[in-house]
């Protein structure tokens, strides 16, 4: 039942999607000091729907990458705690 369901799903026309999940990943790995290939024309041709959307999957984003970004820094100082026992355990 579940699988007839997901390929029902699959079959959809996913084009608009495509856009947001394209336009906001563009903005999610962008240079930051270099904004200027953003315009509004980007969202112009967006529905509001589309907005909405694309605000939602940046949002997704961002949240993900500050959260992988504040996992690596925790992962990291879990590191040095780990060098420095072992460094005072040798001394």
């Amino acid at each position: 039942m579940l699988i007839k369901f997901l390929c029902r799903v699959s079959s959809y026309d996913k084009t608009l999607s495509d856009a947001c999940i394209l336009l906001a990943s563009k903005w999610t790995f962008c240079n930051v000091t270099d904004l200027s290939q953003f315009t509004t024309a980007d969202l112009k041709q967006f529905s509001a729907y589309q907005k909405k959307a694309f605000l939602s999957v940046l949002l997704q984003h961002v949240c993900f990458t500050a959260a992988t970004y504040f996992s690596l820094i925790a992962g990291f100082w879990q590191l040095v705690g780990l060098i420095v026992l072992k460094l005072s355990a040798l001394a």
